[in-house]
């Protein structure tokens, strides 16, 4: 039973907010009131005999972990047709993968290899248990960095997220967690058999890959990949500064064979120390403010902004505050309003350059436009029924009930997802990395895949910084709304599929046509497009929306449209491996921000800037 924010739960437990939300359960922020202090709380939604069983193992194992590097378990208890709770102690703080980007791209040698040796001893840690754990999911978005304190100037780091950690035993397999594998991270090894051929040396190559990406700002090519076609880039040739030294270790670690690589973590931990005293004392990243649980209910309200007429005069020197707050600068880079180079050039001291104004011409609504060499279709204004009905068996039970809401403001979804040649302009501008599929150049007019909605968030971003005098007063690029999705997708009358209440294999990709893959972005229209002309809004891949994936009703104002959260993000349309009642106009499923896959793409909508405030 999914928990509500301001909810006190189980008599002890303040509800804060949701941070992550998927299909075998979720997470929330919450404080304490026994013990005053921020915890956070796994919930499962798995009611199954073995599933149970599975989530009461994993609380077990976790509950005998004690290590600085590690967070606590405090509490773990059923709750008779709720659910089973696990209480973790919080981590405050960002992540690596955070820090990375903020950085520009890359981290300092010595600040990662710091960073990295504290992770190698909670791995000698939890590798030492009888039976060994092996955490199977270390990646930068799993290591946080703590604030920075007087005991350690530049923040201690804690290895979260024990999702699929499993005790070691080579004749079982798991089935804990949704995707046991990440690519770019996993070897090889453990993509066959739901990983039973992991062990300790699963996490020393996915550490070796997450330095990786630390030093060099790109994301290792796909372990099965190497194996066939893509080898690995070299370390130095991505980054030259780096010492020959750590290209060797960080070799060594992801090496294909494990038995080639490195066969422990402390003889890992061994050879990176003994790099850190030849390696040059270096200024650690910008440091970030965290983010604070609040310690009584406050409610984050979003409202859309109303278009004012007229063009709003840039600051001057006179007014413009010496240097924005870090904060400040991400929702900048969020709405779309700076790129993140000029972020990087603010967060240095820089001041904010001057505005490009916009054009002030009124929206023409009801009339197809194209902007930045996209062509969009308009939606209007007005109420429309969202979700599903209770009585629906296709409906999953995340898409009820079935309510009216109302968008206050016309505006346009792009016709297409984004495909290979639009975003490949994007790359080239922005010197953004990208795990293309094999053969895309030959399929430019595909969608394109492998996107993080992080990823989609930073094309719109660029499409603001690039072609922003382009649009209506008022008016921005950026991902839309599962509200802005879903109407344009269905209408107003809550049509099953966008063409009507039949399903029809002809008009769109789904596994029914056994295609096996994407297809060209235009390929079924016009008989499979929306009542707005929107095509391809079911099925062929899976397109990311601005919004958290929570509970419905939707409510614009209790704080599903926050950019800055960290927390699971809202997916729609199905793909070209699902069946129809995934590929339907109300389905909704949810991922990690910072999760790419072969059936993952998006589109660009023309709408309102989401104005954040109470946050």
């Amino acid at each position: 039973m999914p928990l509500t924010q301001g909810q006190t739960f189980n008599e002890r437990y303040w509800i804060a907010g949701l941070i992550e939300r998927g299909g075998f359960g979720a997470v929330y922020k919450a404080w304490d009131i026994t013990l005053d202090r921020p915890v956070a709380i796994k919930e499962s939604y798995e009611d199954s005999p073995e599933g149970q069983r599975q989530f009461q193992l994993e609380a077990k194992l976790l509950a005998r972990l004690a290590h600085p590097h590690l967070p606590r378990v405090i509490d773990y208890f059923i709750l008779p047709g709720q659910g089973q709770y696990l209480v973790m102690e919080f981590v405050d703080g960002q992540t690596l993968e955070e820090l990375r980007i903020l950085a520009g791209g890359s981290l300092p040698e010595a600040t990662a290899l710091g960073w990295i040796v504290q992770v190698l001893d909670a791995l000698s840690y939890i590798h030492s248990q009888e039976p060994p754990v092996i955490h199977r999911d270390i990646k930068p978005a799993n290591i946080k960095r703590t604030p920075p304190d007087k005991s350690h100037p530049q923040g201690s780091v804690m290895l979260v997220d024990f999702g699929v950690a499993k005790a070691y035993d080579p004749h079982k397999r798991t089935t804990m967690g949704a995707r046991a594998v990440t690519p770019g991270f996993s070897p090889h090894e453990q993509y066959g058999q739901a990983g039973t051929n992991t062990d300790a040396r699963t996490d020393i190559y996915a550490l070796g890959a997450t330095l990786y990406m630390l030093l060099t700002g790109q994301e290792p090519p796909e372990s099965v990949s190497r194996l066939l076609r893509d080898p690995l880039v070299p370390p130095r040739q991505l980054n030259p500064a780096l010492s020959a030294q750590i290209e060797a270790v960080m070799l060594k670690a992801m090496h294909n064979d494990p038995d080639l690589r490195f066969q422990s973590a402390g003889e890992l931990q061994a050879a990176l120390s003994g790099l850190l005293t030849s390696v040059p004392p270096q200024p650690p990243p910008v440091p970030i403010q965290a983010p604070v649980i609040p310690t009584s209910p406050s409610v984050a309200h979003l409202q859309p902004v109303t278009p004012q007429p007229q063009p709003v005069p840039p600051a001057s020197p006179a007014t413009q505050p010496e240097r924005l707050s870090t904060e400040e600068i991400l929702t900048m880079v969020d709405r779309g309003e700076i790129s993140s180079e000029v972020a990087i050039r603010l967060m240095k001291g820089e001041k904010l350059p001057e505005k490009a104004q916009r054009r002030e011409a009124p929206p023409a609504p009801l009339v197809a436009r194209v902007f930045a060499g996209l062509e969009f279709m308009p939606v209007p204004r007005g109420k429309f029924l969202m979700g599903s009905r209770q009585d629906n068996s296709l409906a999953y039970d995340n898409e009820k009930p079935q309510h009216t809401v109302e968008i206050g403001q016309d505006y346009w979804l792009a016709r297409y997802p984004v495909t290979n040649q639009q975003y490949e302009k994007f790359v080239k501008a922005t010197n953004q990395k990208h795990q293309w599929v094999y053969g895309w150049k030959k399929k430019l007019d595909h969608p394109v895949v492998n996107v993080s909605w992080r990823a989609a968030m930073a094309f719109c971003a660029w499409l603001n910084q690039t072609c922003a005098a382009q649009l209506p007063q008022g008016y921005v690029f950026r991902l839309p709304t599962e509200v802005e999705w879903e109407k344009a997708a269905r209408g107003e009358f809550g049509a099953e599929w966008p063409w009507g209440n039949d399903f029809d294999p002809a008009k769109c990709n789904t596994y029914e046509g056994k295609k096996g893959g994407t297809t060209p972005v235009g390929a079924h229209s016009p008989q499979g497009d929306s009542p707005y002309g929107c095509a391809n809004m079911v099925g062929n891949v899976w397109e990311w929306t601005h919004s958290l994936y929570q509970p419905y009703p939707y409510k614009a104002d209790d704080g599903r449209e926050n950019p800055k959260s960290e927390a699971a993000r809202v997916l729609r349309g199905g793909s070209f491996s699902d069946d129809p009642g995934l590929a339907r106009c109300a389905c909704r499923d949810g991922d990690d921000p910072l999760s790419w896959y072969l059936d993952l793409g998006f589109r660009v909508g023309v709408v309102s800037p989401i104005s954040i405030s109470g946050l």
